[in-house]
């Protein structure tokens, strides 16, 4: 999915005023923002697509097998992999063609 493509569908779904002049594939308070409208059963579906996309990309790195690591990285999350878990969360999310 493109980056314009998915700052368009997270801007779609978010209620107008909550990403004022804020790129959410660059700032990380931009995602909070668009996450923090998910209702209780969707942060659920968020934190899990979250720790998916994450150990995803630790795999075949020195950190896979380090759980402290793992979590250090959860917690650190790329504004990147946070469009990209709520992007998956709502449905909006689409694989490269």
């Amino acid at each position: 999915m493109s980056p314009e493509s998915q700052r368009i569908a997270i801007a779609s779904v978010v209620p107008d005023g909550t990403l004022i002049r804020r790129d959410p594939l660059s700032n990380l308070n931009a995602m909070h923002d668009a996450v923090r409208t998910l209702n209780r059963y969707l942060r659920n579906t968020y934190i899990n697509l979250l720790l998916e996309i994450v150990r995803d990309e630790l795999a075949d790195t020195e950190m896979e097998e380090d759980p402290v690591a793992e979590d250090f990285a959860w917690c650190c999350a790329t504004p990147e992999q946070c469009a990209k878990a709520f992007l998956k969360t709502i449905n909006k999310w689409e694989d490269a063609k």
